[in-house]
């Protein structure tokens, strides 16, 4: 009896609790008892046919396998053409003064078709970092710059030729090498001219007519645009008829053959081919591209609070980098305290609020005093401060860097006074 009445009591509890729930999930656990009730029905149907699978698995294990490499052969390729996508869209961008966040990639379409926006930006973040490691270790092992190397003088410095026993030998030798050279007997060519005499009965001809004739023979013919071309040697300007008669245009004119070519339109890589006898511009389909080199040479990264940055250094100064950045990442108060901070700092001045309005921050008036406001209430930063000049133009700066008075002084001069002096 006491049995049978604690069944009962669990009962009614489970009862009480399922009608304490909403209907939403009253019928979502009666969904998942119907599933639990289902599989335990269907269990050793699962189990027969799974084991099917397997078997089928076992007896072509081959083929399988040969579509799996296939497979991931060409997600290999897809990867690597939509890398080379990303970092030129990166390039691109850095040259308009735009970041580029992870979230483009999907509005751009270069995710790949088997990863999802998540998985791809985690993939080009590794292959960044993965670059960067290896840049930090090539730079590490590099080989250090080679030492001065110190030349030791030969002979005495700053002593006149005249008085140096070297130097002067030096010009005795080659004032008579020179002297040998006018008479056309230096000390090879007199030995070969005395072998001469001795063979022959006639008189021998002096080496010096010997090499003119030799130069006038090898001399370059004058062309007729005025270029010297040598009559042994072709010429290096080139046969334009040749070229013309080579090139592939002219053979298409000739043959009325027309050659498939490569072309990219804004961003896209295909091929210009004949459809339907009219040359048209199909895409390459994802992983039959010609494989291209994968370059993130000058390509940084910036680590926000919720996603990263990507940008070109060689097309973005780091400067307007972390400019764009701190307007990004909307910490308003931060980034104008920031700017003030190094606007006094670096020229010396105030910073002018309507400076804020520029590329790339595009803030209005509203979001200057939001900053400030919050700048200023926050008790953070009690070295910022504003300014007015007299027409109202308002100015921020840093006391830690220049004085008030410098700084309302300058804040009068750039808005007022520098206009009068017109």
């Amino acid at each position: 009896m006491e049995q049978a009445e604690l069944k009962n009591e669990a009962r009614g509890g489970q009862e009480g609790a399922t009608e304490g729930l909403d209907i939403d999930a009253a019928v979502a656990i009666g969904k998942k008892s119907g599933d639990i009730g289902s599989l335990a029905n269907n269990g050793a149907a699962d189990e027969n046919a799974a084991v099917s699978e397997a078997a089928s698995t076992l007896d072509d294990g081959d083929t399988t396998e040969a579509l799996d490499a296939e497979e991931t052969e060409r997600r290999e390729r897809v990867e690597h053409e939509a890398l080379v996508a990303t970092v030129k869209d990166v390039r691109t961008e850095s040259a308009d003064g735009r970041l580029v966040q992870p979230a483009r990639w999907e509005e751009i379409g270069v995710v790949p078709a088997h990863l999802t926006l998540e998985d791809w930006e985690m993939l080009v973040y590794d292959r960044l970092q993965a670059y960067f490691a290896e840049e930090a270790e090539r730079a590490a092992h590099a080989a250090a710059e080679p030492a001065p190397t110190y030349r030791t003088a030969t002979r005495a410095v700053g002593v006149p030729r005249a008085f140096d026993p070297a130097a002067r030998a030096e010009d005795e030798a080659r004032a008579a090498a020179g002297r040998a050279h006018e008479a056309g007997v230096s000390t090879g060519e007199g030995m070969d001219a005395a072998g001469a005499r001795e063979h022959t009965d006639g008189p021998v001809a002096p080496v010096a007519a010997t090499r003119s004739a030799t130069a006038v023979a090898t001399s370059p013919v004058t062309s007729p645009q005025g270029a010297g071309v040598s009559p042994d040697r072709p010429s290096k300007t080139p046969d334009v008829a040749s070229i013309a008669s080579s090139s592939p245009t002219a053979a298409e004119e000739d043959d009325g053959v027309f050659e498939p070519f490569e072309l990219t339109v804004e961003g896209v890589r295909g091929m210009v081919q004949l459809v339907d006898d009219e040359p048209t511009f199909v895409p390459y389909a994802p992983g039959e591209a010609p494989r291209e080199e994968l370059d993130f040479t000058g390509i940084k990264l910036l680590q926000g609070r919720l996603t990263y940055y990507l940008y070109d250094s060689d097309a973005m100064t780091d400067t307007f980098a972390n400019w764009a950045f701190m307007a990004a990442e909307q910490n308003d108060a931060v980034m104008l305290v920031t700017l003030a901070r190094e606007e006094s700092r670096t020229y010396p001045r105030p910073m002018p609020a309507d400076s804020l309005k520029n590329d790339p921050f595009h803030f209005d008036n509203a979001r200057i005093e939001a900053a400030w406001r919050e700048a200023h209430e926050s008790g953070d930063y009690p070295d910022v401060e504003e300014a007015f000049a007299s027409n109202g133009d308002r100015y921020f700066f840093s006391t830690d860097h220049i004085s008030r008075a410098y700084a309302e002084s300058l804040a009068e001069w750039a808005s007022v006074e520098r206009y009068r002096n017109v």
